[in-house]
């Protein structure tokens, strides 16, 4: 009798993958500060809206929570991993009436964050008395634990600040590394966070962008340089293919002898778990099905094989 090979290791991997999401804990609705799961399941739900004024967030209760216009000032909901909203957003920048960026635009002097819980209530108000593009980005549904990056467009420099406005880093962009056009530049840059480190990804890049270099920053969540183990030009976080959950794992990749693509995965301080992968296709608590050299299959965050095969195997033999 023929087997399917390939509907056996199908099976074999939803198997694994939901053992070991078995008694997982669930998501925290208050990033782990007590007393706001409550309080969310009892929160009106928040909707955002777009009209002839501009954006804007109102509850059920019909509140106009936060409110933006069209060119300015913008407005929105923030939610956790469990899709539970957290709070409403208003973002309004001061716009400079004589300074423009590279592209003739208005350069943004000043930003403001203001926070609401879905009653209205001001949760937290920052003032980033700076220039450049502002945002804000935190993990896991808590917004307290959130950073800001500032970034000026063409001046190839970043700021980080903490959520009580404390600046953390003050940055300029690494250059082109030789080998590349010298008239490189940063014009833009994205920040994660996984809830112990911050990253921020930038491209090095020429004027029409047909060819570029990537860089991550790391940083701990104080505004602190981490090394790790490469120089990784990529990064980012991994979700739970058993829960959907964001994990606080990443994979960070980067170019190995002769060019080759790889990718390692971390731990959520940064510190090496599995090394060396070409090819992720899954992971969930302490599992990866993953291709390391010519070998592929389920491995466990040791390095240890659980299972495993050759690339050049055929499936259906």
């Amino acid at each position: 009798m023929k087997v399917n090979c390939k509907a056996l290791l199908t099976l074999l991997l939803v198997l694994l993958l939901s053992l070991a999401g078995c008694g997982q804990p669930g998501v925290s609705t208050d990033g782990g500060q007590g007393g706001t799961d409550a309080m969310q399941s009892d929160a009106p739900k928040l909707l955002q809206f777009y009209d002839n004024d501009g954006y804007g967030v109102i509850n059920a209760d019909g509140k106009i929570i936060a409110r933006g216009d069209h060119n300015y000032e913008s407005a929105r909901i923030w939610s956790n991993a469990a899709g539970e909203q957290v709070a409403a957003m208003q973002c309004s920048q001061q716009m400079s009436e004589t300074e423009v960026d590279q592209w003739n635009n208005p350069l943004t002097e000043s930003t403001r964050f203001s926070f609401f819980d879905p009653w209205g209530n001001t949760i937290a108000s920052v003032h980033l008395d700076t220039p450049g593009e502002a945002e804000f980005f935190y993990y896991d549904g808590d917004i307290s634990t959130g950073c800001f990056l500032v970034y000026m467009r063409g001046d190839s420099g970043y700021k980080i600040y903490g959520f009580d406005g404390t600046l953390l880093v003050e940055q300029e962009m690494r250059t082109a590394p030789d080998g590349y056009s010298p008239d490189y530049a940063a014009d833009y840059a994205n920040m994660w966070q996984n809830g112990q480190l911050l990253w921020v990804s930038y491209s090095v890049h020429n004027s029409d962008w047909s060819d570029w270099k990537d860089y991550a920053d790391v940083y701990n969540l104080d505004g602190t340089p981490v090394t790790l183990a490469e120089d990784y030009d990529s990064i980012w976080s991994v979700s739970d293919e058993v829960t959907g959950r964001q994990l606080p794992y990443l994979v960070a990749g980067y170019n190995g002898v002769g060019g080759s693509r790889l990718n390692d995965l971390l731990a959520a301080d940064g510190s090496v778990l599995v090394s060396g992968i070409t090819q992720q296709y899954a992971v969930t608590e302490g599992l990866i099905y993953c291709q390391r050299g010519f070998e592929r299959g389920l491995m466990d965050f040791d390095g240890n094989w659980i299972y495993q095969e050759s690339v050049f195997t055929e499936l259906d033999d």
